[in-house]
């Protein structure tokens, strides 16, 4: 998957089924919590910074290998 330099949207993250599976499994049923789906339109770079907050800078890094490999 293209993740445009990490300006993918998390819109267009959700809307493939394998991104939303990897986002189910690493923040469990917050993905599909409204406040995140109004943010569609934030740009995982964003995201990103958000989730330092609660995840080390190697699970980062695996989420995002992950990604690319869809």
């Amino acid at each position: 998957m293209d993740l445009k330099n990490n300006k993918i949207t998390l819109g267009e993250l959700y809307k493939n089924p394998k991104a939303l599976k990897i986002f189910e499994r690493e923040f469990g049923d917050m993905v599909h919590h409204p406040i995140v789906k109004a943010s569609f339109s934030m740009p995982l770079s964003k995201m990103l910074a958000i989730a330092k907050n609660k995840l080390s800078p190697e699970k980062i890094q695996q989420i995002l290998k992950e990604l690319e490999k869809i």
